[in-house]
């Protein structure tokens, strides 16, 4: 009896080992079944005829329908919608070999998809059917089609321009070189591998180095920190060809990454320059030269003016009138005021604009003397900035000042009367105008004197100028006389 209660008990503590075995299996079955339904990839079971044993929710989806019209198909009929297994199925491939099969294929909806076989064996080894795990790499395909695509132009602009195309690690060596570089002579496999700091003139390899010596010691978020400003460096630099001539080069330095998880290097454009640097010297001989011609009518022509000035003095000598003698004083002066436009040009770097302030300057100095101005009786203010104009304003500008200046030293001031003359010169950069003041306190214009209708030729002259330079003239009488040109 004691027996058979033993038996008893035994069988029954294998049978709750049994169940609970059985409900642990049942768990992970449904776990599995779970993950499997889950999944995105289009799964199915198919026997050895190809035949649909079972499906997740995924590839009953991708037809859109349930899982009972499914099973026991042939799976080309399904998805394909086929009357034979699709060319070099993977699924047919792995039942026949006995191994795993992958494949790509694209439905004619235009749609890739990644198709995997995996074969299924029963307890003996035997083959009884497959897992077929399916894919969809639209994107993928498309992404890497796109790339290709890309990397063709690329290779395309590389391989077919006339520029000088290098990428170099940061030890200076040359990693890739475009076939360009066949215009110097090399092969781009020539170069592969060899330092460029070995290569270009000896003068120049302190131009390169300190490229190399940043790029070498910078962090890696500083490399990627850089190479995302796209920050760019010119060089200039000297290569040899074959035949060892040397040619200069300018060079556009950027800091790029091939690809991702690869390392960074130095894109290099280069392009020839030698040419343009042998038109730039004949340019600036050219230019040189003709900046001499210049100097040399600025100086002559001067030169001839104060020949003019010259002979009318001695002319004027003869003169008794004294009437007369002023007219020749004045041309004198006239003449004068053009010639130093000339020579302050000759004396300039800049053949085209004169710096009118010193003009000025020079020209009421000269007045102030020929005029015998007693500096105890007259005093000369000047408040000059410093303006530069063309030739075509200035001759016009320093007539009209020696008529205005020379108008206040002989009118202004009469019987040794005391005085200031006040001239200043200012410019706004705004407006793009300049304003030249000539001012006296003296006894001031006869109020019966219309400057609009000037009766001097001194007046009339310098109406005219104005016009001429397109200027401004406006005249106040207050207080001795003011006026005021705009140009």
């Amino acid at each position: 009896m004691e027996q058979k209660d033993r038996v008893s008990n035994q069988l029954k503590n294998q049978l709750q080992e049994a169940r609970k075995q059985i409900s642990e299996l049942k768990n992970k079955l449904k776990q599995r079944d779970r993950i499997i339904e889950s999944m995105s990839e289009l799964v199915a079971f198919h026997n050895r005829e190809l035949r649909v044993q079972w499906a997740n929710k995924a590839a009953c989806e991708s037809v859109d329908l349930s899982l009972e019209k499914i099973v026991g198909r042939h799976c080309y009929e399904i998805w394909p919608n086929r009357k034979k297994p699709c060319e070099g199925c993977p699924v047919l491939k792995a039942i026949k070999k006995g191994r795993k099969q992958e494949t790509e294929m694209t439905t004619p909806d235009g749609r890739a998809w990644l198709i995997r076989g995996d074969p299924v064996r029963d307890e003996q080894g035997k083959i009884i059917g497959a897992i077929e795990m399916t894919m969809e790499v639209t994107a993928r395909r498309e992404a890497e089609q796109k790339m290709i695509e890309s990397e063709q132009r690329y290779r395309l602009i590389a391989e077919n321009t006339t520029d000088y195309i290098s990428l170099l690690n940061f030890k200076g060596k040359f990693i890739y070189l475009s076939p360009s570089h066949e215009q110097m002579g090399y092969k781009p496999e020539e170069l592969i591998g060899k330092s460029g700091l070995d290569i270009i003139h000896p003068e120049d390899r302190k131009v390169l180095m300190p490229i190399l010596s940043k790029y070498m010691t910078m962090k890696l978020k500083d490399l990627l920190s850089l190479e995302q400003k796209r920050a760019s460096e010119l060089i200039k630099f000297r290569f040899p060809d074959k035949s060892k001539m040397w040619h200069s080069f300018e060079a556009t330095v950027n800091l790029v990454k091939p690809g991702k998880g690869r390392r960074h290097h130095i894109l290099m454009i280069s392009r020839d320059i030698t040419q343009r640097e042998k038109d730039e010297t004949k340019l600036r001989a050219s230019l040189k030269e003709k900046e001499v011609l210049l100097q040399e009518i600025h100086h002559r022509v001067k030169n001839n003016m104060q020949i003019i000035v010259s002979l009318i003095r001695l002319q004027s000598s003869e003169i008794k009138d004294q009437r007369d003698l002023g007219l020749f004083k004045r041309t004198q002066d006239r003449i004068h005021s053009i010639a130093l436009i000339h020579e302050k040009l000759y004396q300039s770097q800049d053949f085209a604009r004169v710096n009118f302030a010193k003009y000025l300057e020079s020209f009421v100095v000269h007045l102030f003397h020929t005029y015998n101005i007693d500096p105890r009786l007259i005093k000369l203010n000047l408040d000059l900035e410093e303006i530069k104009t063309d030739i075509n304003r200035a001759i016009p500008l320093g007539l009209i000042l020696n008529e205005l200046v020379s108008n206040a030293f002989k009118h202004a001031f009469p019987e040794g009367r005391k005085g200031e003359v006040s001239i200043s010169l200012k410019g706004d950069g705004k407006k793009g105008e300049s304003t030249l003041v000539v001012k006296d306190n003296g006894v001031g214009i006869p109020e019966q004197m219309d400057i609009k209708k000037p009766q001097t030729l001194g007046l009339q002259l310098v109406k005219d100028l104005v016009k001429q330079i397109k200027g401004k003239l406006s005249i106040r009488k207050e207080s001795g006389t003011e006026i005021e040109i705009k140009f």
